[in-house]
């Protein structure tokens, strides 16, 4: 086991580990998310270390990951002002993009175009939002800044874009591309719209709504056989499963295997475990595979539809969509599904968010 031992360097881009029993030490990079920091380390999972306001350079605390959380979850809390949520609202009469406090409060249009935009998703860095809109007929991905300026549109491709998600060193985005007569397969971008690359190609198979891992070295993706459907809720669907993959698309391993529609993955912040949708209970839920011991956890359990998952940068909080006042609102719970909250109150549909660190 490898304990903690020292921070190094003014930037506070390193972490000195001391290995307990041999007494080695070695440096390791972290990556930033805020005041909370992440750093792997080998018998202990994935540390988090969380600094004092205006002292970046003096560590406050460090805890091993662990989902659910830990009870007391003080420290590691931001500010509310520190995490937003963008998502997607029809509230002026088409789907654009909002922005808002993690508390519902702070509402802020950023798009104003006819056009349907939505799926939006932050940059780690908290500057910038890439979307999918169907501006250009075909929907593309685009990008603005957070405060809705510089619209720049990303991808020219034949086919519909979507599900866009930016890796954690913010060099590539993730997304599906496909036709309704051409499998859909997963892709990256660079954020300048440059060398762009179709990373799966599995024969007789679609791949969907990728989501990078905390380290970005995997990607994990709603994918299932073309033409194998279930019931659900919503009527005929894929019979998807969640997958993962290495991040340049080998070595794909299905990772469910549920009689259900399973999508939309967001891999945990601790990178344990990873919540989807599922219509396992014949409705569709949020559940949470563990990548330790594949058990399978439903966190909404609620007989309306529940999807759109994300999970806060300190991985102590999931906003989601759910209807249970009759149109889709986004919600917020607890990383293990306690103190589910209603966070949008408005008559249009609200859905895909995404949280942003400022």
């Amino acid at each position: 086991m490898e304990m903690l031992f020292a921070l190094l360097g003014s930037g506070i881009r390193l972490v000195k580990t001391k290995d307990a029993a041999s007494g080695q030490s070695k440096v390791l990079r972290i990556t930033n998310r805020g005041k909370a920091w992440w750093v792997p380390i080998a018998g202990a999972a994935v540390f988090t270390l969380f600094f004092g306001p205006g002292q970046a350079a003096h560590l406050r605390h460090a805890i091993p990951n662990q989902e659910p959380p830990m009870a007391n979850r003080a420290l590691q809390r931001m500010e509310s002002d520190e995490y937003k949520i963008v998502f997607n609202s029809e509230r002026d009469g088409d789907s654009e993009i909002y922005l808002m406090n993690q508390d519902g409060s702070g509402l802020t249009r950023l798009t104003y175009d006819p056009a349907t935009d939505s799926l939006p998703y932050c940059s780690p860095d908290g500057s910038q939002i890439v979307f999918s809109s169907d501006r250009a007929t075909t929907k593309q991905l685009y990008l603005i800044d957070i405060d809705g300026s510089n619209v720049t549109r990303l991808t020219h491709n034949e086919f519909d874009n979507n599900s866009p998600s930016w890796s954690p060193d913010g060099n590539k985005i993730a997304f599906s591309s496909g036709g309704n007569a051409t499998p859909s397969n997963l892709y990256t971008i660079y954020p300048d719209g440059s060398n762009q690359r179709q990373i799966t190609n599995l024969a007789g198979h679609n791949f969907l709504s990728p989501t990078w891992s905390p380290d970005g070295r995997k990607l994990a993706a709603e994918g299932g056989i073309l033409g194998k459907t279930i019931d659900t809720e919503w009527g005929e669907a894929g019979r998807l499963q969640i997958w993962t993959f290495n991040a340049d698309g080998s070595d794909p391993t299905q990772l469910t295997n549920l009689d259900a529609y399973n999508g939309y993955p967001a891999w945990s912040p601790a990178g344990s475990s990873i919540i989807f949708d599922s219509t396992l209970q014949g409705w569709a839920d949020i559940l949470s595979v563990s990548l330790v011991d594949g058990s399978v956890t439903n966190l909404t359990n609620d007989p309306l539809q529940n999807e759109f998952a994300a999970w806060s940068p300190d991985g102590s909080k999931i906003a989601f969509v759910a209807d249970r006042d009759g149109n889709n609102e986004i919600y917020i719970m607890d990383a293990d599904g306690g103190n589910q909250t209603r966070l949008t109150n408005h008559e249009a549909s609200d859905s895909g968010p995404a949280w942003c660190s400022l």
